[in-house]
């Protein structure tokens, strides 16, 4: 019961972050006009990408630095990543 409020915020940023993504790809405001999900498979193979970087980047950090830092430094992505909320936002010509 103490997890389930964490697991649901740290797991709401990429479902999120999907449907913005596809919305502005259906309303053609990317730009993209190749593939119109373009944007929404990018998104999938960099979230890959980052889940088997970052797990073995959180223990090397662990390993070097504490579990403390690894924390801190997991916090930092998380803020880092709500600062960039805006720019998924459509931006209307």
């Amino acid at each position: 019961m103490l997890l389930a409020p964490l697991g649901l915020v740290m797991g709401m940023p990429f479902p999120t972050g999907l449907r913005a993504l596809a919305a502005v790809s259906v309303t053609g405001v990317s730009g993209d006009v190749t593939g119109e999900n373009n944007a929404v498979e990018w998104a999938w193979a960099m979230n890959a990408a980052a889940s088997v970087l970052g797990s073995v980047l959180a223990m090397v950090i662990a390993i070097q630095f504490g579990l403390n830092v690894t924390l801190a430094c997991g916090v930092a992505a998380y803020l880092l990543a709500l600062l960039l909320v805006p720019a998924l936002r459509p931006q209307h010509a």
